[in-house]
C-alpha cells in the first residue's frame, strides 16, 4: 500500500501520509479545544485499543464518547463475514472505526481530509502495521488500487458540503460514483447514515447536523448544507451508482453507538418472533434524547412492528452494497452489551435454524471470562428464542399511564412472584420464601427483564451468576429497581404516591406482604451499586433514598403554545427595551452635542 501511494505522489510525514500540493481547507471538525484533546488523548496513553481503559476515562462528553466508545464498532460486527481486505476507509474521523477494522486483520487504508484528526487516527493505531493513515480530502484521492471494501460511515450526509454539482451531477452522485470508482469488481460498499424520516426524528430529537428538530422531517436542507435520506431515496441513489445489489441493516438507537442490529432479512422471515422489546431497549439508551419529545419510542415500535414498518421508520441505516449478488444471512439480528468492564462485554446472535430462531451468546473477548477472579460470572448458554410479552415492557406501561400507583405495581409484580416461585419449586425449593432466605446466585437475573409471559411463565437470558447464594429480598429489590430508576419519562401517578425510588420499593414490598426496614432497602440498593461496579469495572456511588421517579414531559399543541406565547412576551420585552436603549442613547448624544456647542461658542 505505502508504495502505491509512493507512486502517487504521496509522502510520509512522521505517521501520516499526504500530499505536498494539497492544500484546500477542510471545514469540518468538532472544535478545536475537542479535537486537541483528543489528540493529545491518543498522544498520552499506552494503550489505544479498542479496550482502552484509559480511553474509557477520556470520556467526558458527546464528541469524546462519540470518538472513544467501543461501542461504536458494534456497527461492524455483524457484517464482519462482508468485509474483506483491502479496505478503503472514507472519513475516518478519530479512527474508532479504523482500530476496529485493524485489530481484525484487514489491510486498512484510511482516508481523512483532515490533518489533525488523520494524525488522532495514526497515534490510535501506531502499533498496527497493516493500517496505513492518509490526510487528504476524498475529492482529491487519486491511486492506482482497488479496494475490496469501501467505507462511508457518518459521510455520505456531507456531500453537499465538500462536493459540488459538475457534469449535470449532482454532489451526493459525485461522492458516490468517486467511491465506487475506488470499489474491486465484487467489493462491497459501506454505507452507515441516519434516516431522514427515523422515528426518533419524528418524535422530535434534534436533527443530528443542523441541532434543530424537524429540519430533516420538513426537508429544510439546503444545497451546501448536510443532508440525509430515507429507506427508498437512498437504494435509487446507490442502485444508480451501479451498486444494485443491496442488504440493509437497522442500528439502535442508531449508527453511532448501536446497541441493536436488526437485519432486514428479519423483517420477511417466516418467524414467530418480534424484535420490539430489543430495539426499545436499545433506543432507551440513546444518549443525545432531549428532554421533551412529542411522543415516546418506547410505546410506538409495537404498533410500526405490526405493520412493517421497522426499515423505514428505522433511526439509521447500515447499507452493504455491490455490482454482484451478496449471500443470505442467517443471522437474523445481533444484540451487545454496553457500558461494561472489557471481560463482560458480549454479543447476542439470533440465528434462523429451519423454523426455529436461536439465541447464540458470545463474549467479545474470548477469554475473558476464564481470567475473571470474581464471584461474579456470565453466562454464554445458547437458548431457544421464547415468544410472548417481556413483562418488564409491561411495567413501563403500567408507569406510562396517568394515576398509576403502588397497588398497579403491586399487581404486575404479583405475576413476576408467580413465576419465581415456579422457577424455584423446579429445583426443588418450596414457597412462600421470607425476604431473609436464600436462593441460588444463578437466579440473580431471573427478573422482569427476562421473564417472557406467553403461553406459560418462562425466564430467559439468566446472564448473571453469583457463585454464592444470594438473598430473596434481594432479588425482590433487584425487579423492582431495574424497572422503576430506568424509566425516564413515567406519567404522572396518583395522589399519594412516593415519588422516591426507594420509598416507591418499600410500599410495594409492603403491599405484597413482604413487610422490609427502611434501611434494609438502603442495604439492598448498596448491594445492587455493588453489583453494577463490578460490571462496568466503576466504583459508583448514588443514593437511592435521593432518586427521584422521573416524571416525563411531551411536546403537544398546549407546549407548542405555551412556548409560542413565551416567545412573544420576551420579542415584546426585547423591542421595549431597544427602545428604551435607544432612548437613553438619544438624550447621552443629545448632551454630547449640547457640550461640544458650549465648547465651540467658549472657544
Amino acid at each position: 500500500m505505502q508504495d502505491l501511494l509512493q507512486a502517487s505522489g504521496y509522502r510520509k510525514n512522521g505517521k501520516v501520509w499526504s500530499h505536498e500540493t494539497t492544500r484546500d481547507a477542510f471545514r469540518y471538525n468538532d472544535g478545536d479545544a475537542s479535537e486537541m484533546r483528543i489528540l493529545d488523548v491518543m498522544r498520552l496513553s499506552a494503550d489505544t485499543s479498542l479496550f482502552s481503559k484509559e480511553l474509557e476515562r477520556a470520556i467526558t462528553d458527546w464528541p469524546s464518547n462519540y470518538h472513544l466508545n467501543p461501542t461504536r464498532t458494534n456497527l461492524f460486527r455483524p457484517i464482519k463475514h462482508l468485509i474483506r481486505g483491502p479496505v478503503l476507509e472514507i472519513g475516518a474521523g478519530a479512527g474508532a472505526m479504523t482500530r476496529f477494522l485493524g485489530e481484525e486483520g484487514h489491510e486498512v487504508l484510511a482516508l481523512e481530509g483532515s490533518p489533525r484528526r488523520a494524525a488522532t487516527i495514526a497515534e490510535r493505531c501506531r502499533d498496527l502495521p497493516n493500517v496505513t493513515v492518509l490526510a487528504e480530502p476524498l475529492q482529491n484521492f487519486e491511486i492506482d488500487q482497488k479496494f475490496a471494501t469501501v467505507t462511508l460511515i457518518g459521510v455520505l450526509e456531507y456531500a453537499r458540503v465538500f462536493f459540488g454539482a459538475e457534469d449535470g451531477q449532482d454532489a451526493i452522485e459525485r461522492m458516490l460514483a468517486k467511491a465506487r470508482s475506488l470499489l474491486a469488481p465484487g467489493g462491497v460498499l459501506i454505507i452507515a447514515i441516519e434516516n431522514q424520516i427515523g422515528l426518533k426524528y419524528l418524535a422530535g430529537f434534534p436533527e443530528d447536523h443542523l441541532a434543530r428538530p424537524m429540519v430533516g422531517v420538513e426537508d429544510q436542507y439546503t444545497q451546501n448544507g448536510p443532508v440525509t435520506f430515507g429507506k427508498r431515496e437512498l437504494s435509487h441513489r446507490v442502485t444508480a451508482a451501479g451498486l444494485p445489489h443491496q442488504k440493509y441493516w437497522f442500528p439502535f438507537p442508531d449508527y453511532k453507538l448501536p446497541r441493536f442490529v436488526l437485519n432486514e432479512e428479519a423483517l420477511t422471515a417466516n418467524l414467530p418472533t418480534d424484535f420490539s422489546p430489543l430495539i426499545r431497549g436499545a433506543t432507551a439508551t440513546d444518549p443525545q434524547r432531549p428532554g421533551i419529545l412529542a411522543f415516546e419510542q418506547d410505546l410506538a415500535w409495537d404498533v410500526i412492528a405490526r405493520n412493517g414498518l421497522q426499515g423505514d421508520l428505522a433511526n439509521s441505516f447500515l447499507l452493504v452494497s455491490s455490482d454482484q449478488p451478496l449471500a443470505a444471512d442467517d443471522v437474523m439480528a445481533t444484540h451487545f452489551t454496553g457500558g461494561r468492564d472489557a471481560q463482560y462485554q458480549k454479543l447476542v446472535r439470533f440465528v434462523r435454524k429451519g423454523e426455529q430462531l436461536v439465541v447464540e451468546r458470545e463474549a467479545i473477548q474470548a477469554d475473558s471470562n476464564g481470567l475473571n477472579l470474581s464471584p461474579l460470572k456470565i453466562n454464554l448458554e445458547d437458548e431457544v428464542f421464547e415468544t410472548g410479552l417481556v413483562w418488564r415492557d409491561i411495567g413501563k406501561r403500567c408507569l406510562l399511564q396517568d394515576g398509576w400507583s403502588v397497588e398497579h405495581l403491586a399487581n404486575w409484580t404479583s405475576v413476576w412472584k408467580q413465576a419465581l416461585d415456579q422457577h424455584l419449586a423446579g429445583m426443588g425449593i418450596l414457597a412462600p420464601m421470607q425476604l431473609q432466605d436464600r436462593v441460588p446466585g444463578s437466579l440473580l437475573d431471573a427478573i422482569p427483564r427476562n421473564l417472557i409471559v406467553g403461553e406459560k411463565l418462562s425466564f430467559i437470558d439468566l446472564e448473571w451468576v453469583y457463585d454464592q447464594p444470594i438473598e430473596f429480598g434481594y432479588l425482590m429489590f433487584r425487579g423492582l429497581w431495574d424497572l422503576i430508576s430506568d424509566t425516564r419519562a413515567a406519567a404522572t401517578p396518583a395522589a399519594g404516591t412516593p415519588n422516591k425510588v426507594g420509598d416507591l420499593i418499600f410500599q410495594i414490598m409492603e403491599y405484597l406482604g413482604y413487610p422490609v426496614a427502611a434501611q434494609t432497602v438502603i442495604d439492598y440498593h448498596a448491594q445492587e451499586v455493588r453489583f453494577h461496579s463490578s460490571v462496568t469495572g466503576r466504583a459508583l456511588q448514588t443514593n437511592s433514598a435521593d432518586l427521584l421517579v422521573t416524571i416525563g414531559r411531551r411536546l403537544n399543541f398546549a407546549d407548542i403554545r405555551e412556548l409560542q406565547v413565551q416567545i412573544q412576551r420576551l420579542n415584546a420585552q426585547n423591542q421595549a427595551l431597544t427602545q428604551e436603549l435607544e432612548g437613553e442613547r438619544r438624550k447621552v448624544r443629545d448632551m454630547l452635542d449640547a457640550v461640544n456647542g458650549y465648547s465651540l461658542r467658549a472657544g
